[in-house]
């Protein structure tokens, strides 16, 4: 498969891509942020292409609409890194649980713990790839992980980008997303408060569930707890699924409600955090994916990123 080549720090953006749920014969009703991620079984020529998010973001819905930008000249690009005659087309798919190993397209995380889950969209890039288009996405896999060695310079503070559609706002002239950088405000690797989770320096806002968390090393990466390289590395730390919110309380006048009661309503002051799963259910998740691909012997025409 044929994607943009570019700098990591502009590929990464463009692993993001914006979700429209809804229930059949209805309007979408939810809206968050997911990222395309190859997943195999350890055979590239085995390969699928899904969309990881959360759980919550597709919960209750039957579809999911997409946009995806692609073009027949990706090597000529304009300013802000548009490739000329450009094409943007909204892609609705069905989502299909529980039917069978052969049909389904939709992947949960086995936890209840753990709000991610993936929907394959595999066949959408092989239909533009049968009409000669080439696809402006970077696909996430294995090798944005971080490494072992790469591991062990984590600190409890590390700077980070998050990339995703805050409130739905995305940059639809571009088919872009809103990207912002941050810290962690605790160790990505450490479970806070025994959950398999960290938390995030930055504001969080509806519509930026599914969002992924990079590691961002930029102008200068680690390459060992003391020393440092000139240069950028980024690497999947997590993806965004939740807030921590102060809640307060205020009244709402309520007319023509024959009550005694007073209705409250519950105000949340954002107190910039976020919550993130670690990369690592991640990977679990595609090796699902993967041992997956083996039980329906797959034989799609290969995937091969960049």
């Amino acid at each position: 498969m044929t994607q943009v080549s570019a700098p990591q720090n502009d590929a990464v953006v463009l692993s993001t891509v914006r979700i429209l749920a809804g229930k059949k014969g209805s309007p979408s009703s939810s809206v968050g942020t997911g990222f395309f991620y190859r997943a195999d079984n350890g055979n590239i020529t085995n390969s699928r292409v899904v969309i990881m998010t959360n759980k919550h973001v597709v919960e209750g819905s039957d579809y999911i609409n997409f946009t995806i930008t692609s073009s027949n000249n990706l090597y000529e690009m304009g300013k802000g890194g548009q490739p000329a005659n450009r094409n943007d087309l909204t892609h609705h798919v069905d989502i299909i649980r529980n039917i069978s190993p052969e049909i389904d397209n939709y992947f949960p995380h086995p936890s209840d713990e753990i709000d991610l889950c993936a929907i394959d969209i595999s066949s959408i890039f092989m239909s533009r790839l049968q009409n000669s288009s080439k696809v402006r996405a970077h696909l996430i896999d294995s090798n944005d992980l971080m490494t072992e060695d790469e591991e062990v310079t984590v600190a409890h503070v590390e700077q980070i980008m998050v990339c995703g559609y805050p409130t739905g706002l995305w940059d639809s002239t571009n088919n872009m997303p809103i990207s912002r950088v941050g810290h962690t405000a605790t160790n990505m690797l450490t479970d806070f408060n025994g959950k398999r989770e960290f938390l995030v320096d930055m504001p969080i806002f509806g519509g930026s569930s599914g969002s992924p968390v990079f590691r961002y090393e930029v102008p200068m990466y680690k390459t060992s707890a003391s020393n440092l390289s000139l240069g950028g590395r980024i690497k999947l730390a997590g993806i965004i699924w939740g807030t921590l919110n102060k809640t307060q309380y205020g009244e709402i006048k309520i007319f023509e409600v024959p009550t005694g009661e007073k209705p409250m309503a519950a105000y949340q002051t954002n107190l910039s955090l976020g919550i993130a799963h670690p990369a690592s259910t991640i990977k679990e998740l595609a090796s699902i994916i993967g041992n997956r691909i083996n039980e329906v012997q797959s034989c799609e025409p290969n995937l091969i990123k960049r």
